[in-house]
């Protein structure tokens, strides 16, 4: 999400700077995806791809919003508003999005505290 919303105030700024109005969107989505390089070329497919593609094409322009399992894997480290509940293409229910508002910790997740602390499994 840090990502997203540096990619989303890049754009906007950019476009500040050459006096046009230019501004991005992004969606970001938790989850397995399938993924393959070929001959300098990678790509990755799935269900969660096209899900934040979806997430994406509903977010309000200049806003980063994500699905709930992303918003709840997050949420000790980033500040979330409600989005509300949409319905997109592929989906039989509507899903529940949240916006990204800011990042609470800095680099690295310095500040964020314990809960974001990934735990140590094996050696």
């Amino acid at each position: 999400m840090r990502a997203g919303l540096e990619v989303v105030a890049g754009v906007q700024a950019f476009g500040a700077s050459r006096e046009i109005d230019l501004v991005a969107r992004a969606g970001v989505v938790t989850g397995e995806v399938a993924a393959w390089a070929a001959e300098g070329e990678g790509l990755v497919t799935g269900d969660r791809v096209n899900t934040a593609a979806r997430v994406q094409s509903a977010a309000q322009a200049g806003q980063v919003w994500v699905d709930e399992v992303t918003r709840s894997a997050a949420r000790d480290s980033v500040e979330f508003a409600p989005a509300g509940s949409h319905v997109v293409k592929g989906k039989t229910h509507p899903l529940t999005l949240w916006r990204a508002v800011r990042v609470l910790g800095r680099t690295g997740g310095l500040s964020t505290g314990q809960a974001v602390a990934a735990p140590l499994v094996g050696r």
